[in-house]
């Protein structure tokens, strides 16, 4: 009876050490394929010439990058809502321009270009935390015939482009899909709107 007892508490013993070594085994290439997007997406973002576009069912966005110069234009598709911001950072200007329902500028504010997976962070031990999540799962996968990562947890999906570490898609209560080019942006794509043509308003920094 007690070696039966033995033999039971053995094969648990395997079974749980078996499970274990799983979860490890799966951690353990969630951190590995978590950090390759944080290092993907950190060159991607320090490409010097770069342009993305972004729809939702709601707006709409572009954004340009060269020689350290930035722009964006958002814009609303059924509000009122169309505004560009303009970053210099070779001398620091930074503008924002409403036009819509007026005309109008500030000085302030600040551009980012392109978007990196939210369960990336640049810290390890983050990343770490996200992988022995057993709520977050990461699987290979097709899209818009690139070679991708989908990743879920809770209500939070992305598809993640492995050569660029750049987010193709992402649905977090709205869907939004993103386009991105490198090296095609030209010095009219970043061309600083008219201030003559707009009203000043003051700064925002």
């Amino acid at each position: 009876m007690e070696k039966k007892k033995m033999k039971i508490w053995k094969k648990i013993l395997i079974v749980i050490a078996v499970i274990i070594l799983i979860y490890l085994l799966v951690a353990l290439y969630k951190y590995i394929v978590l950090t390759k997007i944080y290092e993907k997406g950190k060159a991607s973002s320090e490409i010097p010439n770069r342009y993305y576009y972004s729809e939702t069912k709601d707006s709409i966005s572009e954004g340009w990058q060269k020689d350290g110069i930035k722009k964006m234009h958002l814009k609303a598709k059924e509000k009122i809502g169309d505004i560009e911001m303009w970053e210099n950072s070779n001398t620091g200007e930074k503008y924002a321009f409403w036009n819509e329902p007026e005309k109008k500028y500030q000085e302030g504010g600040q551009v980012v270009i392109g978007f990196v997976s939210m369960f990336s962070e640049s810290e390890s031990k983050y990343r770490i935390m996200m992988a022995i999540n057993p709520a977050l799962v990461i699987y290979p996968k097709k899209y818009d015939d690139k070679q991708c990562y989908g990743i879920k947890m809770s209500t939070i999906s992305e598809v993640v482009d492995k050569e660029t570490g750049l987010i193709l898609y992402v649905n977090n209560g709205m869907e939004g899909t993103y386009i991105y080019t490198f090296n095609e942006v030209t010095d009219e794509d970043v061309q600083m709107p008219n201030l003559s043509e707009y009203e000043y308003i003051g700064s925002n920094d």
